[in-house]
């Protein structure tokens, strides 16, 4: 794990991986709000959730791409297994 997150990050041909294991405690995917833009695409899902702020929680699937604005909060909500992400922007 990266320290004091709830994920294992990884650089393979120039794209960041994060992948989080359905054993994190809730309480560890918090709010939160990156400094920049971001596009995620979804690898693995396992029927885990993205939430915006002052929106209702959705489930996210395998090739969803979820784009993130700069200051937006946001957070996950764990699924059944695992989860691997990768910025693609």
């Amino acid at each position: 794990m990266v320290e004091n997150e709830p994920y294992n990050q990884f650089v393979k041909n120039g794209y960041t991986y994060r992948v989080f294991d359905p054993k994190v405690e809730d309480d560890e995917l918090k709010w939160h709000y990156d400094e920049e833009d971001r596009n995620i695409e979804v690898l693995i899902s396992n029927n885990w959730l993205f939430q915006l702020d002052n929106q209702l929680p959705y489930i996210i699937s395998n090739g969803d791409i979820i784009a993130i604005k700069t200051g937006e909060y946001h957070r996950i909500i764990k699924g059944s297994g695992c989860l691997i992400i990768r910025f693609i922007a």
